[in-house]
């Protein structure tokens, strides 16, 4: 019987996490959406004190799992991290014409990533 082969799993968007802790980073979600550190403690529900001194603090991973898979689902289906900013800046029907971004940092990346879920899947919105 052949040996089985250990494969790698990749991580979409790995640099978005801690090189120290493997959590996802608030500060490095913030760099990647080119916003300020202030506006993903208030989308994760913490004070930007605590989200400055940890920013992959263990209390943070609830709130940063949904927007980091936004994340991934738009960089999947885009050529570039440009068009995701695009993409993400634009307004969309399905939310109300408001922009998937700002859906996101109003602490409803949950809706987003429902939106992409379905565009990936080839469902109607």
């Amino acid at each position: 019987m052949p040996t089985p082969v250990a494969t790698a799993l990749p991580v979409p968007l790995a640099e978005l996490h801690s090189p120290v802790s493997g959590r996802i980073d608030a500060s490095r979600v913030a760099a990647f959406l080119a916003v300020a550190l202030p506006q993903i403690a208030a989308a994760v529900g913490a004070s930007y004190a605590a989200v400055h001194k940890t920013p992959d603090a263990v209390s943070l991973q609830k709130g940063l799992g949904p927007i980091k898979r936004s994340l991934a689902l738009v960089s999947r289906v885009t050529r570039n991290r440009r068009e995701a900013r695009a993409w993400l800046n634009s307004p969309h029907p399905d939310l109300g014409e408001k922009t998937p971004l700002e859906v996101m940092l109003s602490g409803r990346a949950d809706a987003v990533v429902t939106l992409l879920e379905n565009a990936i899947a080839g469902l109607p919105s």
